[in-house]
């Protein structure tokens, strides 16, 4: 926050508005007319930055809101909101800032350090590059080894590719992209047929058994089809093969 005077009505409306989400920010705020210089800011301005690892060509640096004495708090914190993504950040859990869906996930060994940052970014750019075409997805990268519990999840565990691609869409259900040359136009086809509803998500599920009793085997790929069928009456057993109430039912 750039203001004038630390008595303003101005710049005690923007501390209210950084109170209760100071574990997600980083506030800071000047009163120095040489610091609004140097950033050529006007006098009551709260400017978002963005971290210099995330920017692109395709994007504003950062992102200014004029303050005025009208301006409440809900409409600070909703600027600010607005422009806490970058056009493709990093996805790190708790990763709260990504909790919108749908948002599409570019796994691969991130590392920002001197030894790794270019290779980082020759991937992010060119990600960049995609995601500018659709304003209404989030897009971020995610490092293998601190997702990998979501990494399993979407299936990519033995995959054995530099890169792999998912989206998390509804409820977050997981669409893997299978593996192929990664370039723009085959990512972009991936995007646009989940967006035309083309996709099937990913089930974590056996195989469907091929041969089936009078007492049908439900797994996760067969379950949508068998148990809620709206022209059936189902029962289903959720069991243990452990579980002695379990045994005891199976004859029955």
């Amino acid at each position: 926050g750039f203001f004038e005077k630390e008595k303003d009505f101005i710049f005690k409306t923007y501390l209210e508005a950084a109170n209760d989400i100071r574990d997600d920010y980083t506030f800071l705020h000047t009163f120095d007319a040489s610091v609004r210089d140097h950033y050529k800011v006007n006098v009551n301005t709260v400017v978002v930055f963005q971290a210099e690892r995330f920017y692109t060509k395709y994007e504003p640096k950062r992102a200014d809101m004029e303050v005025k004495e009208e301006t409440d708090v809900v409409a600070i914190r909703s600027f600010i909101a607005e422009n806490e993504i970058p056009l493709v950040g990093e996805y790190s859990p708790p990763a709260k800032r990504y909790s919108g869906r749908p948002l599409v996930l570019f796994f691969y060994t991130v590392d920002f350090s001197f030894d790794g940052q270019k290779a980082t970014q020759i991937w992010r750019n060119k990600i960049a590059g995609i995601a500018k075409e659709f304003k209404d997805l989030t897009f971020a990268i995610a490092d293998e080894e601190k997702n990998k519990d979501m990494f399993k999840e979407f299936g990519f565990e033995d995959s054995g590719e530099e890169m792999n691609v998912g989206i998390l869409g509804d409820k977050d259900r997981k669409y893997p992209m299978e593996p192929e040359d990664y370039d723009e136009d085959v990512i972009t086809e991936f995007i646009q047929s989940f967006q035309k509803g083309k996709l099937t998500p990913k089930i974590k599920s056996q195989p469907v058994p091929k041969k089936q009793g009078v007492v049908k085997v439900v797994v996760g790929n067969s379950f949508e089809k068998i148990v809620m069928d709206p022209k059936t009456d189902v029962l289903i057993e959720l069991y243990a093969p452990w579980c002695g109430h379990c045994k005891k039912l199976e004859p029955i």
